[in-house]
């Protein structure tokens, strides 16, 4: 370059990682005292992202303070599993 400084390198234009994988996105949704066996707020945002979200495939780690719980909500078929870790 006529001002002296080098030419900076070429920027990629890939996302970094390669394109993205075929097939449904997995998410591993946190809770603690909350969904899905305890109504409430968070509870029902939980629920409303997971039906909304049909595509991406769902396994909940329920955080509760008790060891025996019981289902507030039923599940949409993109849920595949709740971890209950009292």
């Amino acid at each position: 370059m006529a001002d002296g400084r080098s030419p900076e390198p070429e920027a990629s234009r890939e996302a970094v990682g390669g394109p993205a994988a075929p097939g449904p996105s997995s998410v591993l949704l946190c809770t603690e005292g909350t969904y899905p066996y305890v109504g409430g707020g968070v509870s029902t945002w939980c629920d409303i992202l997971c039906r909304e979200l049909e595509e991406v495939r769902f396994t909940t780690f329920a955080l509760t303070g008790q060891p025996e719980v019981r289902l507030r909500y039923e599940l949409p078929a993109n849920a595949r599993e709740v971890l209950h870790v009292p």
